[in-house]
């Protein structure tokens, strides 16, 4: 678990963070994995300039890089997973399908 700020320059290898109470875990896709002690809010406001980055759901942080599929109510990233994405998130490109 990391309690140090987190390296914007690791943002390019950076699929999808995650949400996990007051903790977020921060997956890299390389497969690696971190946890850092601080809340998702955190990194999202953190992000709030880096366009490459959009929060789908009030779990989800996610690169646009990675994003395999757009639809209505889910996205699907390149490694296959399928997320939620919530009613009141619009996504750019939602018929990417």
């Amino acid at each position: 678990m990391r309690f140090l700020q987190f390296d914007k320059d690791k943002l390019a290898d950076v699929f999808l963070f995650e949400a996990e109470r007051n903790y977020t875990m921060v997956y890299y896709h390389n497969g690696h994995r971190d946890v850092y002690s601080l809340p998702l809010k955190r990194f999202h406001e953190f992000l709030l300039n880096e366009p490459s980055f959009v929060r789908i759901h009030k779990s989800y942080l996610v690169n646009r890089r990675y994003i395999k599929a757009i639809a209505r109510d889910h996205i699907q990233l390149h490694n296959g997973q399928f997320l939620p994405v919530a009613r009141r998130k619009k996504l750019i490109g939602e018929s990417k399908h």
